[in-house]
């Protein structure tokens, strides 16, 4: 009898399973590194231009890492710029969700049958926790 050369379907199931385990675990390290690699390829034709026009390697190396480092400044400050606009924000959110909470706890009620007394009692539970 000839022996089957290749693997089987449960060979296929371990090796997914063990590929699943080791990205999940692993996702403090392929994440950066992922980011990484993404950066270097987006990055890697402004160099190779810079190349072209006769700027040397290093030089045109230090002028995309600047160029990473201005993109990355701008979208930190530009996310500074929201946080502080959401903070400003705040209390007018607060008002809307106080004012329609009573007829969410109304809607959940009526479609659910949960009493709004136990709803207020387990978000009470949920804040004190």
């Amino acid at each position: 009898m000839v022996a089957k050369k290749g693997i089987s379907l449960a060979g296929y199931f371990v090796i997914f399973f063990i590929s699943i385990v080791l990205f999940y675990f692993g996702k403090t390290l392929f994440v950066p590194i992922l980011f990484g690699l993404l950066i270097a390829i987006v990055m890697y034709p402004v160099c190779v231009w810079f190349e072209k026009k006769k700027v040397s390697r290093s030089i045109a190396i230090s002028i995309c890492l600047a160029i990473i480092a201005i993109l990355f400044g701008a979208l930190f400050w530009v996310l500074i710029l929201e946080i502080d606009a959401f903070s400003k924000d705040i209390p007018v959110l607060k008002e809307r969700v106080v004012t329609s909470l009573p007829q969410l706890q109304q809607w959940i009620n009526s479609k659910f049958f949960i009493r709004v007394e136990m709803q207020t009692d387990w978000l009470n539970n949920l804040a004190a926790n």
